[in-house]
């Protein structure tokens, strides 16, 4: 058998040495735990979240997001739409429910559903002053995302708006009217550049629901074609998967 004596001295040289790359391998080792539904609903007084039905679809939407929670380690979040969308906290925060591995495990997650339901009506009829509601600022939402992205197993987001960003000097309604496909299209990949964003998003599921009514809206009926295409060429860019469709 050989013996090799290695002094403290060598081995706090190789640590000092390796030190940067030790850390990174140590933070990207992380280990992901749980599933997780962000839902950002829009609260502008622009968009009509809450006009006919949408309010009571929105909760099919959440029930049907978070219905196969089964762990504490899952998280589920909502966050507000608004003109200070970046600075707002979660309107709901909570764990998934704490399953068994049993038989029992259906009546838990029953009771967690029927739990959330009094939880989501309170969201969804929290009140906002004029100034806070006059505006739709999307774009802070991408931290939000960004936040949660490493954490979890799989981050599944949803987004009940109607997609129009209104805030500073950006209105998508006004700059997106007119365009050409192609326009609209280097556009998105333009702001993902922007924001630093590209391909951030890989193994991230972006659903897109935009709530409406039986009449339409005649104010975007010229825009929201071009709304549809920005907003999923700006999340494919990013490496998202997306939808978008009617809420």
């Amino acid at each position: 058998m050989i013996k090799i004596k290695v002094s403290t001295y060598s081995i706090l040289a190789a640590l000092l040495l390796a030190g940067p790359s030790l850390s990174a391998h140590k933070v990207s080792s992380r280990k992901a735990t749980g599933n997780s539904v962000q839902v950002h609903i829009d609260m502008s007084h622009s968009s009509p979240t809450f006009e006919a039905d949408n309010p009571e679809r929105i909760k099919e939407l959440v029930e049907m997001a978070v219905c196969e929670f089964k762990s504490e380690e899952d998280q589920f979040k909502v966050f507000p739409i608004h003109a200070n969308t970046g600075t707002s906290s979660p309107i709901v925060n909570r764990k998934g429910p704490k399953c068994l591995g049993s038989m029992v495990d259906y009546q838990i997650r029953k009771r967690w559903l029927e739990e959330m339901k009094p939880v989501m009506d309170k969201a969804l009829n929290l009140s906002y002053p004029k100034a806070v509601g006059s505006q739709t600022n999307i774009y802070p939402l991408i931290r939000k995302i960004q936040r949660q992205i490493g954490d979890t197993r799989h981050l599944e987001v949803f987004i009940v708006s109607d997609m129009i960003h209104d805030y500073g000097d950006e209105n998508l309604a006004i700059d997106l009217l007119g365009l050409t496909r192609a326009q609209v299209i280097d556009m998105a990949n333009n702001k993902v550049q922007q924001l630093a964003i590209k391909g951030m998003f890989k193994g991230v599921t972006v659903n897109i629901r935009v709530p409406g009514t039986i009449l339409g809206s005649s104010l975007q009926e010229r825009i929201r074609e071009n709304v549809d295409i920005y907003w999923r060429y700006f999340f494919k860019a990013t490496g998202a998967s997306v939808d978008i469709e009617m809420l």
